[in-house]
């Protein structure tokens, strides 16, 4: 079987957008597969809240076990967010070698402040001094084994300082140093999106939506049309989830009865066995122990 990594490289080289929704678990990250999508994203804000922490709380070894547990669930390529390397240069070469361990087949790694505070989610991010984001770069760029494992150089000097000349300043430093891939996390209007690809003619680029730090909603046709190559909605698949779940029960809370029909849930539960594999398992079970 093709390595995701080298699944993923092919998929770039075609040169048409990739449209990878964010999962938080293995589950969500197998319906997002079985509906036609050609990547998976773990993003870090979706895994701190799936753990009740926060990203910026949330350490190497949950973000591993995280992307270890989808990996084994889909067979298409898992873009994670490795946040800030988890510490310097040194920590983020581990990084790096954790998470291809693990099966991942791309990881964004940021410029932020490490440790990082939880004011970042008030888009109050920090950024580090050009000089040591690459050195961490280049130790990320040292620790690559699959020669297919995809780097991909993320900046918040969209977010941390509102700079769009910064911005550009940071990806090209970046791009001299060798990232495969070059991202901005932000508020970008798509006029600022196309100044960065007008920028940075020659490298392909993310687009980060479904998310507060994310540009507008654009569809994937115009995300397309300004000439990037990846889309990552980050925590979107959670946020809708637990806002389900939600309502869900504050019906039962103040009604006494959940609100949801056999009608609705039975051919869900008949989806969602299909997808986590249970007709091969009775199938077994049938010209096996079920014999009698």
């Amino acid at each position: 079987m093709e390595r995701t990594t080298t699944q993923l490289r092919r998929l770039l080289a075609r040169g048409e957008l990739i449209v990878a929704p964010g999962a938080y678990d293995a589950a969500s990250a197998r319906v997002i597969e079985s509906l036609g999508f050609p990547a998976v994203y773990m993003g870090g804000n979706a895994t701190g809240i799936h753990l009740c922490t926060t990203e910026p709380l949330t350490t190497l070894t949950e973000t591993v076990d995280a992307a270890v547990r989808i990996v084994r669930g889909i067979e298409v390529p898992l873009i994670a967010d490795a946040d800030a390397g988890f510490g310097d240069a040194v920590h983020t070469y581990r990084t790096i070698r954790e998470l291809e361990r693990a099966g991942v087949a791309a990881v964004h790694l940021e410029d932020q402040l490490y440790p990082k505070r939880v004011h970042y989610h008030r888009g109050q991010g920090r950024l580090i001094e050009l000089a040591e984001a690459k050195d961490k770069l280049n130790a990320a760029l040292d620790a690559r084994r699959d020669p297919d494992f995809v780097i991909i150089a993320r900046t918040d000097a969209m977010l941390a300082v509102g700079s769009l000349e910064m911005t550009i300043e940071r990806l090209l430093a970046y791009r001299e140093l060798g990232a495969d891939v070059l991202m901005v996390a932000g508020r970008s209007t798509p006029e600022q999106g196309r100044a960065i690809r007008q920028a940075v003619p020659d490298t392909p680029l993310v687009w980060l939506s479904g998310t507060s730090l994310g540009g507008p909603e654009l569809s994937t046709r115009e995300i397309a049309t300004l000439g990037y190559q990846i889309v990552l909605y980050s925590g979107l698949a959670i946020f809708v989830a637990l806002e389900a779940v939600m309502q869900t029960f504050a019906h039962l809370r103040d009604h006494g009865t959940t609100g949801v029909s056999d009608e609705r849930v039975v051919p869900i539960v008949k989806r969602l066995f299909e997808l986590v594999g249970m007709p091969k398992y009775w199938e077994i079970e049938a010209r096996t122990t079920e014999r009698a």
